[in-house]
């Protein structure tokens, strides 16, 4: 498990009738499985770290590293996941910024 991915923090409501926090990719959301004791926040959306401390706010570009897993059975999703070890907050490419 070793790679990098990235996106705009989003999240939607799966058939299922869960919500899914991932990053936007175009108009598709990868899942994304977040480190052990994140949280999210909705209106407005916010990630939390362990700690509580608010890490990204929805549509945020975030850059995260770890790796993509295929689903358990009981997975809400049928494509798997990118499970996140560590991330950075970060400019969204061709932004102004990023340039």
């Amino acid at each position: 498990m070793d790679a990098r991915s990235g996106g705009m923090l989003a999240a939607l409501e799966t058939p299922a009738g869960e919500l899914c926090v991932g990053l936007m990719d175009g108009q598709k959301l990868r899942p994304m499985v977040w480190p052990a004791g994140f949280l999210a926040r909705l209106d407005p959306l916010e990630l939390l770290d362990a700690d509580g401390a608010v890490v990204a706010h929805g549509g945020q570009y975030l850059v995260v590293f770890g790796g993509y897993l295929s689903p358990r059975p009981s997975a809400t999703t049928q494509s798997g996941a990118f499970y996140v070890q560590s991330y950075e907050v970060s400019e969204a490419p061709g932004s102004p910024a990023a340039i």
